[in-house]
């Protein structure tokens, strides 16, 4: 209850003060940093954790609202404000959100109204848009894909999101001072950003989305 509270008034006292990022990702959006530490760090990663498994990966939830139609014109300044979730799982976790957003919009939920995370999707449907969904970092293990995504979030800085904790640290990352897990996250959303220019957008609305991640299952269940 207590870190819930604190979360809260961080996330107030970045909406009275602007935004602020790691250092590490406010220098990269400047252009006054070099990607080679960030890539140092994601060698290490890889190497420590490549016979782990293959099964995991990591994912950003973004507003497009906050994204410049022009995807070859985007920035870190304009793509990084856009992510209001981080996240790592295996198969269709992404939608997993969406379709727990769909179920509690259709049931008038309060969850809507106090749940950062479902308020946020809730606005985006609301205004005719689609969440945008992007997945990164394929075919890791869940020990690389925890650091991989508490990398992010430290980068990003957990007030700015909507995610209730921060990630978890495994292995040699264990060591890491927070600059370098910052440098780590900002070189992952400097690649993210790469991926989304490739990709496209692709926005997901609540009419496109299943009642539940397995409908099949659930038919022959009943």
């Amino acid at each position: 209850m207590y870190e819930k509270k604190l979360l809260l008034m961080r996330r107030e006292m970045a909406d009275i003060k602007g935004i602020r990022y790691s250092r590490q990702l406010e220098m990269a959006m400047l252009g006054k940093t070099s990607s080679e530490l960030g890539k140092d760090l994601d060698d290490r990663i890889r190497e420590e954790f490549q016979s782990a498994g293959v099964t995991a990966f990591c994912y950003l939830l973004l507003d497009p609202r906050k994204i410049m139609e022009d995807l070859d014109a985007l920035d870190l300044k304009s793509f990084v404000p856009a992510i209001f979730y981080v996240g790592k799982g295996t198969k269709a976790r992404p939608l997993a959100h969406l379709i727990e957003a769909k179920k509690e919009r259709n049931a008038g939920s309060p969850k809507m109204v106090s749940n950062a995370k479902l308020k946020r999707i809730d606005s985006i449907w609301g205004s005719g848009n689609g969440v945008l969904c992007l997945q990164i970092n394929h075919s890791v293990s869940n020990d690389e894909a925890f650091v991989r995504e508490a990398a992010l979030i430290e980068a990003i800085r957990l007030e700015n999101l909507t995610n209730v904790k921060g990630g978890e640290w495994r292995g040699g990352s264990k060591m890491w001072t927070m600059p370098m897990r910052a440098q780590f996250g900002t070189y992952q959303l400097q690649r993210a950003l790469g991926v989304l220019k490739m990709e496209g957008l692709r926005p997901i609305k609540p009419e496109a989305l299943p009642e539940s991640l397995y409908p099949h299952a659930q038919k022959k269940n009943p």
